[in-house]
């Protein structure tokens, strides 16, 4: 499987967005899933450990969808998967989320 991720600029990889005062490092993130799949790992660059994610997706009609995706996450991988209703591979799906945490040192 492959997947595409561009940052908030539209470029690749994706860059951590700049927080003044405590907060922990972010950055946001558009993927697209070409071909056919039930999961997807998405490392997120300049993260070593993801604390929290917040994630939309947009169907191809670019509409919020409505059905649900499963998220889960290890260091700074983010994976996302085939929910009760999601399929990850359905043609024109964009996920885009706000993923934050430890940034690398």
């Amino acid at each position: 499987m492959s997947n595409v991720v561009v940052g908030f600029d539209g470029k690749t990889p994706p860059k951590l967005l700049e927080v003044i005062g405590s907060f922990p490092s972010a950055s946001v993130i558009k993927v697209t899933i070409s071909g056919t799949t039930t999961s997807e790992d998405v490392v997120v660059p300049g993260l070593s450990k993801i604390l929290g994610v917040l994630i939309t997706v947009l169907d191809s009609g670019d509409r919020v969808a409505t059905s649900d995706i499963d998220v889960t996450w290890s260091r700074n991988v983010l994976t996302l998967a085939d929910g009760g209703t999601f399929n990850l591979d359905a043609t024109g799906h964009a996920i885009y989320a706000l993923v934050w945490g430890n940034a690398l040192t």
